[in-house]
Parts: C-alpha cells; sequence; structure tokens
C-alpha cells in the first residue's frame, strides 16, 4: 500500500481515516492494553494482539471499524451483542473478558487470545477431511450453538473463517466458534455488503426471502459447513469452482456414506420446519451418525467368522465399481484365451495339404502363433540349378529394422511420446489479469475504500495452480475486499506443470 508521502494521495486525511487504528500499535488503549500488533480485520471491526499491563496477559482486541465512528448507534449495539456474547459460557466459544464504550473512543472488547488457525486455512492445506474427523468438529460447533440459543444468541455468520481450531489437552481439532451476533449488527443497520446477514453459501433460503428468521439459520449454516468439510465444497459449487491443495481427491455427494448423506440433507433442507428442529437435535443426529459409520467400519474389518456362513455386506459406490471392473476384466480374459490343443478332444480328421480348408487354416495359425509374430515366413522351394539358389545358399546378413518406417497404425498407444505440460507462462498470466482492471471499478464500491476520492493502490500476491485456477492474498490485515477474491477467482489462467505466483498491484 502507497505511503502518506505519496503525492498521489491528495485526500490523504480521508484515506488515512480507514486506517487510523495503525497508528495504534505500541499504545494504550483505555490505559490498561498495550497494542501489539495487528492481526487482521473484518466487516465489524479490526483484531489486535494487546497485552493487559496490569496481568501482563495478551488478549484479542477487536476495534469497531474506523467507518462505522459516525454513528454512535453502532457502538452501541456493538456493545450489546458483545455484552450478550460474553454470556455464553461454554468450551467451544471464544471468552470475552473485557469492554471499552464508544464514550470513551472507539468501542471494543477483548476476547482470549488463541493461537490456531480458521476451518478455511485447514481445507486450503489440506483439502476434504474424512468423516472421523469432520463430524467431532461439527459436533462441538453444534455444543456452541446451543449453548448460544439456550441464552437467546443467535450466531447467523457460521462459516468457517469463523471457527478457529486449536490445541487442547491433546486435540489439535479443539474449535473455537467466534462472533456470536455481530452479524446481527451489521443486518440492522444496513451498512454491511450483505445486508441480509450471513455470507454467500451459508444462509439460509428464509433470509433471502425475507421472512421470519429464528435459531434454524444456524442449523442450515452449519450443514453447508459439514458439506464443505467432508467435500471440500459448498452444496451449490461445483469441482471447477474451488482449487483444492496438490493430491486431495475431488468428491462428489454420491461418494459420501448414506448416513452422512441423510444428515446433511435434513440440515440443509430449504424449508426450515424440516431441518433439525434445534442445535440439541443436529448434535444428537451427529452423534447418531457417527455411531453408524463406526459400526460399519468395524464390521467391514471385524475377521471372518470360524463357520464361514454368509452375511449380508454393504459396498459404497466406489467398492461396487471396483469389484464390477473386476468382473469384466476377468470375463474379458475367459473369453479371449484359447488353447493351442486339448488332450481330450478327438484328433481331427485330416485335411489334404493342397485343400483350401488346410491353406486357410495354415495361414490362421501362422497369425495365431507366437512365432509367426517375430520369424519371416518359410521361402518358396527354389531349383537347385536356378542362379537365385547360388545366392540364396549364402548366408543372410540382418537387416536392419528402421523404427521410423513402421506405419503408424503398428504402433502401440504407449509407444506415443506424451507432451508434458509446459512451464508457467508469467508474463501470460500477468497480462490476463491486466486485461481486467476495468472492472475493478465495482470493486471499489463494493469495499471499504467507497467514498474514496483518490486512487487506491494495493499490492495482493496472485497464486495460481497447475489447473489455471486463482486466488489473490492482500496485504497483511488489510483483506477488505471480497471484489478483487471473485474477479481473481472467476479468471482461467492457462495450465501449466507447477503453477506459480505474482504480485499484482490492483487500482481501485
Amino acid at each position: 500500500m502507497e505511503q502518506a508521502g505519496d503525492s498521489t494521495f491528495p485526500n490523504w486525511p480521508e484515506f488515512r481515516r480507514l486506517f487510523a487504528y495503525d497508528d495504534l500499535v505500541g499504545k494504550l488503549v483505555q490505559n490498561r492494553y498495550e497494542v501489539v500488533r495487528r492481526l487482521g480485520a473484518g466487516g465489524m471491526g479490526v483484531v489486535f494482539l494487546a497485552r493487559h499491563i496490569h496481568l501482563d496477559k495478551h488478549f484479542a482486541l477487536k476495534i469497531i471499524s474506523p467507518r462505522f465512528l459516525d454513528d454512535p448507534q453502532i457502538g452501541q449495539r456493538f456493545l450489546l451483542e458483545a455484552r450478550a456474547a460474553s454470556k455464553i459460557d461454554h468450551p467451544n466459544v471464544v471468552n470475552i473478558t473485557d469492554f471499552g464504550p464508544p464514550e470513551e473512543g472507539p468501542a471494543f472488547f477483548a476476547m482470549e487470545y488463541l493461537e490456531g488457525e480458521d476451518l478455511a486455512r485447514l481445507l486450503a492445506r489440506e483439502g476434504p477431511l474424512p468423516w472421523t474427523r469432520a463430524l467431532p468438529i461439527a459436533a462441538q460447533i453444534a455444543r456452541a450453538l446451543a449453548a448460544a440459543h439456550q441464552r437467546g444468541v443467535i450466531h447467523r455468520d457460521i462459516k468457517p473463517q469463523n471457527c478457529l481450531r486449536i490445541t487442547r489437552d491433546d486435540n489439535p481439532d479443539f474449535i473455537k466458534v467466534l462472533d456470536f451476533g455481530l452479524a446481527k449488527v451489521l443486518t440492522s443497520t444496513g451498512k454491511s455488503a450483505w445486508t441480509v446477514g450471513g455470507s454467500p453459501g451459508y444462509i439460509a433460503p428464509e433470509i433471502y426471502r425475507g421472512g421470519r428468521t429464528d435459531h434454524r439459520v444456524d442449523i442450515f449454516a452449519t450443514g453447508a459447513l459439514l458439506h464443505t468439510l467432508l467435500i471440500g465444497r459448498l452444496p451449490a459449487q461445483t469441482p471447477e469452482d474451488v482449487a483444492l491443495p496438490p493430491g486431495a481427491p475431488i468428491l462428489h455427494l454420491a461418494d459420501l456414506p448414506p448416513p452422512l448423506r441423510a444428515l446433511l440433507a435434513r440440515a440443509l433442507h430449504d424449508d426450515p420446519e424440516h431441518r433439525h428442529p434445534s442445535a440439541e437435535a443436529l448434535l444428537a443426529a451427529i452423534d447418531e451418525t457417527r455411531a453408524a459409520l463406526a459400526a460399519e467400519l468395524a464390521g467391514a474389518s471385524a475377521a471372518v467368522p470360524a463357520d464361514m456362513s454368509p452375511r449380508p455386506a454393504r459396498h459404497w459406490p466406489l467398492a461396487a465399481a471396483a469389484a464390477a471392473a473386476l468382473a469384466a476384466l476377468i470375463l474379458v480374459a475367459t473369453l479371449s484365451w484359447r488353447p493351442i490343443s486339448d488332450p481330450g478332444e478327438a484328433s481331427p480328421r485330416p485335411v489334404p495339404a493342397d485343400s483350401p480348408v488346410a491353406t486357410t487354416a495354415a495361414r490362421r495359425v501362422q497369425a495365431d502363433s507366437p512365432v509367426a509374430a517375430t520369424a519371416d515366413p518359410p521361402p518358396a522351394p527354389v531349383p537347385a540349378d536356378s542362379p537365385v539358389a547360388a545366392t540364396s545358399a549364402a548366408p543372410e546378413q540382418p537387416v536392419p529394422r528402421d523404427s521410423s518406417t513402421t506405419p503408424p497404425a503398428s504402433r502401440k498407444p504407449s509407444d506415443v511420446p506424451r507432451r508434458p505440460p509446459p512451464a508457467f507462462d508469467l508474463p501470460a498470466a500477468q497480462a490476463l489479469l491486466h486485461k481486467q482492471s476495468a472492472r475493478l471499478a465495482a470493486c471499489k464500491a463494493d469495499s471499504s475504500f467507497r467514498g474514496v476520492t483518490t486512487i487506491v493502490r494495493l499490492v495482493g500476491t496472485v497464486q495460481v495452480d497447475p489447473r489455471g485456477h486463482a486466488t489473490v492474498t492482500l496485504p497483511p490485515g488489510y483483506d477488505l475486499n471480497a471484489c478483487i477474491e471473485r474477479l481473481v477467482a472467476s479468471l482461467q489462467f492457462r495450465v501449466s506443470a507447477t503453477g506459480g505466483s505474482f504480485d499484482h498491484t490492483f487500482l481501485l
């Protein structure tokens, strides 16, 4: 990002206001929190790592976004929702410990500082998770929702980015749910990019329809999250819409066991009346699904009983397809195998040598014989006094075979060399993104830079995978523009052997 001395920012104070909190690093907030560094930013506020000078303990400080400073009502609602969330006493909910009223500066609240990664980063690194990991993660989210719903607090924005994965008590997949109730603040003010409340792909259908909503919007979002954990993408997405990490399988809903498909179908039902009625019911369904799958897995790995009595087996689609393919191979091999002779078969009746049947049979035997494929046919008899006989009596010299003269039809497919994928074409990738620069005007209107009359420059890193799908990473702490991310993700770069990355300056 450009510095303050850049002459291209004639309205620098107006622009700097968006990032005024950067000046807090190294300073005290409310005379007790020393700001250490910026951790990130979201739609509601900016998060800093801060040290409580009296307790000598680190906390995560979430300060209301500067763009809401002109509306004191937003600051009040910010604190009201934070107070409600602080009353959710549950291990899977991030603990809120302190508040800062807007009368004494920007509204903020302090949370326990946790070192870990959100589920979005986990999916980007590992791809789809096995059900043995995904279901325990979903169960923890359901427990957090059950505790919140009992307090009358609805999350409204369950997504991978709001679920933090940490290590606790030797469990590397311990989940902490963030930002309870804050989506309600943005929804009521109408100043969010998604005024309906929530994130695309996780928003319940009744929210789009404008009807009455309740805690079951969290049930739908949790179902969408579980779908993403198991398959690697949202229910409405296709394999081409996401870039999975190298080696990750491309899965479909049909690849999941029936108990998992039934669980997802109910949680993701368009009609909230047909979903799980509560977070407790969703948790019970998750536990039942885990038990059913565990029993199925134990039955498949158990030893064969001594009486060898047949037992009904359950086959998943992939196992059935593999068995069918094996049977087809055995059938083809059986039909194509022909014995040269059968000792038990009666000798055939002799056929005269000059018979057309004998000639045809001899040709067939020569064609079918292994020797016929490698040896030349015997020459016709030549009279002893013929000039040709003297020449043919001399030993033949081997004639080298020229493989280049072999007709193409006689070559095997494996003999044709495959062209390796090309190297990553950096100039072509940069040119493709540069062509789309005109579309960035809409990105500015859909971001925190709206209303800024100067040109905003953001240098982002574009990562292109071997399949030509790309993602963009903006400067740390300045993930303010989802439109840029959608723009880059919609482009199709050239397929390459390894992919690559490059920096690009986005002008807004």
